[in-house]
């Protein structure tokens, strides 16, 4: 539903009002770092947390991750010009993700929202120790210098 669909308000009578997406239980797309992902497991527990302080956070699973990204941004409201966390430019018109960015698809517990709600996902993952997380760091780094 358009959120600012209320009564009193005039709109065009060709302009949709609502959309049926589907009638499956409710999703989220969240998009993580490529260096968090062989962290994250199909069917991992998860928790959104809803940027709306109006909204209820919700339990979701880990349906699918993504092998790869295209880079480009599909979800605008999830840029930081718009308003949220993820790093883009622009590109022929298009928003592009300044870095590594991998989608990961969620099937969320309870009844549909009653609009798209941007938020954030807490995802129960594997455990990384400090210096793993660094040597990750200095191995991109070296690799990424190869190629130049």
């Amino acid at each position: 539903m358009d959120r600012r669909l209320a009564e009193g308000i005039w709109f065009n009578p060709k302009q949709p009002l609502a959309r049926l997406v589907s009638r499956e239980r409710p999703r989220a797309i969240a998009l993580a770092p490529d260096s968090w992902i062989d962290r994250i497991e199909e069917g991992a527990r998860a928790r959104f947390v809803p940027d709306d302080a109006s909204a209820k956070s919700r339990t979701a699973t880990v349906k699918r991750i993504a092998p790869a990204s295209d880079g480009r941004l599909v979800e605008h409201s999830l840029a930081d010009r718009y308003g949220g966390q993820v790093p883009v430019g622009e590109r022929k018109g298009e928003l592009m993700l300044r870095s590594g960015w991998i989608e990961v698809q969620f099937t969320v517990e309870g009844g549909p929202p009653s609009s798209v709600l941007r938020g954030v996902m807490r995802i129960e993952a594997r455990p990384v120790s400090p210096a793993a997380v660094v040597w990750r760091r200095v191995a991109r780094i070296f690799v990424r210098e190869q190629t130049f």
